[in-house]
């Protein structure tokens, strides 16, 4: 029987149809409400010149009526006065200008310098140091730039007000102070004499308005100033940095080129213990003085950098007291306590990380002491995370930094630099090799760390190559290119130490975060733990490699050629018509779906994780809500996607409606699908996880989509129904109002059984049994009289939804049993035959069959 369902016909399919080809249409020309306008990272060039805007002549300020003036004159008062506040309130450019003027005299002292440096010609090691210098010149200029225009801009919109302002009030004065025109035949009255009071309040408004006025324009022309100097300073840095590029272009191109004579013949009378004792005293004394002006200049970044460290490490240490007890509790804790058992070590090497921000233009000396503090704590923390046979790496490395520092300070001599180099390199080379063949430190390394040891020994013969090509390059006299080569590698070597430990040290904190309060309130961390801590140290990893991918094109001196080799791979353009593409617009837009549908899924997780289950809502509600918030993400995305390619939206939107209603008539079904499915999630006549009946087809609705619902049939199989089935056809709903069921068993017994017997063990099998509802109870009806058999029919409820199907087939069972238990004939179909003719040999053999 029908508990619930709904049936609508053939002519509201076709309303239906046509409506959803409107509103297909409506949708996407509200797509032209986006302004046309988004920047295009294409550079069309139209065909047609842009029409001039037409100029509108400014409407002329209407005089104050003379009833308001002085409640007008009251606002303009709180006015002035809130724009003398902004004034106090502004940023103190006293500051800025000693900045200013100590950058400007910096830039004017090493310009000389770095040019002379240029001329003479110095190694891409000495010019990257340079160069990074001078960018970061640029980069605070930059910063000054937008901060100075922000504020410029901020005092043009004041003076503009208050230029508006006054020209009311002027008008407003004119208009009193004027005498009146008499009109014809009517004498002037005593009333139209406007008060003195009156006018002087005026005139002491128009007054407060010039003064405030000077006083933006005075601030403003200090702002105007400051902007030319920087705008001075801009371009004297812009030329060092241009002249600095062309050299390392040159360099580059050099770098097969000799550039010093080989080792063996050079002229090693020049060297001497007073000299290289000299040079470098001189050395480290300058990078002494130069440490020591830094630090007076910014004294205050060093302490926000100490209390930084401080109270990272103090947040350590808590946590450290906290993880002790889970890791007793959970055993994959164990790696990451490892990082907690060092604090002070850990909150050092995160606060390094900050060490370009919190002292640009750094000089050579805090450069050096900043990657020991990041080295040391790297090997601290790592002792923790490898085996013991791997700790000889770590300090071969750490010993390689320090002499590479000691190889700066004597980078004055450059016989003596490169001895030290060709012996750095003949030491690498020679430890490379014990290493490739020590098979007893292979045989300590634990099974758990021997897949990244064998990688760290694969490695080692193209290590040893480039070392080796280092150091000939060296002695041969092709200083520059193996200067290069060996201290890229080298420092490459350093950064993936730094950026590994890190992401080991950002996981762990990552793994104990989410065990704690708030994360470990959150159901998501409870049901999902393990795959989204997964999935947040593979972002991490993949970070880690990113940046140590961006570090080494540094260090080896060729991120402004890869950098600007691939900007014009993905900047070539291709024309189609109106249309410019490129690969990178390409690209990101396929970016850009692909990071919307990122999104969606990742509110969808949340949604099903966090709110939904906080909330008294249906499985349909928030099935519709999580299928809408999908489709708005996608369209949004896909907007976004298309200005970035540099489609013009509101020529889209046309183009797009124009396409919509052919879709609307060539694509009938879909779009009559389409819309069906929107009916199917707003209105909820069935919902996902519903029990319902379409036709022959009876099971549990699994999903709703965009063009059709799938139902879960209770044999197992999966049907695809078009959604326009469930709102055009018949369709029975088992679960609409609640999840009850009723189960119907007729029964039949043979005639002279007694029939209230019957109904009172039919009732009683059913009350027995504990999935059947006491409410409303079971109960059996007396049907009829049938040809063979007296008819009953057992009826009973159940909230069993899933599995009604085994509940009847068990009641059937038992219904048997109990009617055989009771001597209950259970009659089958019977026929009495009657013969009216009968042929006689027939009857002759029915008679002997008779006889015997």
């Amino acid at each position: 029987m029908r508990i619930g369902g709904f049936r609508e016909h053939g002519g509201d399919a076709q309303f239906y149809l046509r409506a959803g080809a409107i509103v297909l249409f409506i949708v996407l020309s509200l797509a032209g409400i986006v302004p046309s306008q988004v920047p295009s990272l294409t550079n069309t060039n139209s065909a047609s010149p842009t029409p001039s805007p037409t100029l509108v002549p400014t409407p002329s300020p209407t005089p104050i009526p003379l009833s308001a003036i002085v409640e007008q004159a009251d606002a303009t008062t709180a006015k002035l006065q809130d724009i003398k506040v902004f004034l106090n309130g502004s940023p103190n450019n006293v500051v800025l200008q000693d900045e200013i003027a100590g950058l400007a005299n910096k830039v004017d002292s090493q310009m000389p310098e770095t040019n002379d440096l240029i001329r003479n010609g110095i190694s891409l090691d000495e010019l990257n140091t340079v160069q990074r210098e001078w960018d970061g010149y640029a980069t605070t200029i930059s910063g000054w730039k937008s901060d100075l225009q922000s504020q410029t801009a901020e005092l043009d919109k004041r003076i503009s007000d208050l230029k508006n302002l006054r020209d009311i009030w002027q008008r407003t004065l004119d208009s009193v102070t004027a005498p009146p025109a008499p009109a014809a035949n009517v004498p002037a009255q005593p009333g139209d004499v406007v008060p003195e009071q009156l006018i002087r309040r005026i005139n002491d408004t128009i007054s407060a308005i010039d003064e405030t006025q000077k006083l933006v324009e005075a601030r403003r022309s200090k702002l105007l100033t400051f902007q030319t100097r920087v705008s001075d300073i801009e371009t004297k840095v812009s030329s060092v940095t241009a002249d600095i590029k062309e050299s390392r272009s040159i360099a580059l191109s050099r770098l097969f080129v000799r550039d010093n004579p080989a080792i063996w013949t050079l002229d090693w009378s020049s060297l001497s213990l007073s000299r290289i004792s000299r040079e470098i005293g001189a050395s480290v004394s300058s990078r002494f003085t130069d440490l020591r002006g830094y630090a007076n200049a910014h004294s205050d970044r060093f302490l926000f950098h100490g209390i930084f460290i401080v109270l990272l490490a103090a947040g350590l240490f808590w946590a450290r007291r906290r993880v002790t007890p889970l890791v007793k509790k959970d055993s994959e804790l164990e790696l990451s306590a490892n990082i907690f058992r060092h604090p002070v070590a850990a909150a050092l090497l995160l606060s390094i990380f900050f060490g370009s921000v919190l002292y640009p233009q750094a000089p050579k000396l805090l450069s050096t002491l900043l990657g020991a503090a990041a080295l040391v704590p790297v090997v601290i923390l790592l002792r923790r995370l490898v085996d013991k046979p791997l700790f000889l790496i770590l300090d071969i490395l750490i010993g390689f930094y320090f002499f590479d520092r000691i190889r700066d300070v004597v980078a004055a001599l450059p016989i003596v630099s490169r001895l030290f180099f060709i012996a750095e390199m003949l030491t690498a080379v020679g430890l490379l090799i014990w290493l490739l063949r020590s098979k007893k430190l292979a045989s300590q390394v634990e099974a758990a760390s021997f897949r990244g040891f064998l990688t760290i020994r694969r490695a080692i013969p193209f290590v040893i190559a480039i070392f080796s090509l280092a150091l000939i390059s060296n002695i041969l006299g092709f200083v520059g290119l193996g200067f290069i080569i060996g201290n890229g590698i080298l420092r490459c070597s350093y950064a993936a130490l730094i950026l590994y430990t890190a992401a080991e040290v950002l996981s762990g904190l990552f793994n104990f975060a989410v065990r704690v309060r708030p994360l470990s309130d959150l159901r998501m961390m409870k049901d999902h733990r393990a795959m989204i801590r997964a999935r947040v140290e593979r972002l991490v990893r993949w970070l880690a490699v990113i940046s140590w991918v961006y570090v080494a094109l540094i260090l080896f001196s060729i991120r402004d050629v890869v950098v600007g080799w691939l900007m014009g791979v993905l900047t070539a353009e291709i024309d189609f018509g109106s249309l410019s593409l490129s690969l990178g617009h390409i690209i990101v837009f396929l970016f850009a779906v692909w990071l919307a549908f990122v999104i969606s899924r990742f509110i969808r997780f949340v949604l099903n994780e966090e709110v939904y289950p906080r909330m008294d809502l249906g499985a349909g509600i928030s099935y519709a809500v999580s299928t809408m918030v999908h489709y708005v993400v996608l369209i949004v995305g896909f907007m976004i996607a298309l200005a970035v390619l540099g489609v013009e939206l509101s020529k889209f939107a046309i183009v797009a409606g124009a396409v919509g209603i052919g879709l609307g008539f060539g694509l009938q079904n879909i779009i009559n699908n389409f819309v069906s499915g929107l009916i199917l999630l707003f209105e909820r006549p069935v919902k996902v996880g519903d029990s319902v009946q379409i036709g022959q087809h009876l099971g549990e609705l699994k999903q709703i989509g965009l063009r059709a619902s799938v139902l879960r049939k209770v044999d197992g199989s999966d049907v695809i129904l078009p959604n326009s089935m469930l709102i055009s056809d018949e369709v029975i709903n088992w679960t609409m109002s609640d999840k009850r069921r009723r189960i119907d068993i007729p029964v039949g017994v043979a005639y002279g059984s007694d029939a209230k017997m019957v109904m009172e063990l039919l009732t009683g099998i059913a009350a027995s049994e504990p999935d059947i509802l006491d409410d409303p109870s079971p109960v059996t009806l007396f049907k009829g009289f049938g040809d063979n058999s007296i008819d009953f029919e057992l009826r009973g409820w159940t909230d069993d939804t899933e599995h009604w199907v085994a509940l009847r087939s068990k009641l059937v069972s038992n219904i048997y049993a109990a009617l055989n238990e009771a001597n209950i004939e259970i009659p089958f179909p019977q026929r009495d035959l009657h013969l009216r003719s009968v042929d006689g040999e027939a009857a002759e053999g029915l008679k002997g069959e008779k006889g015997s």
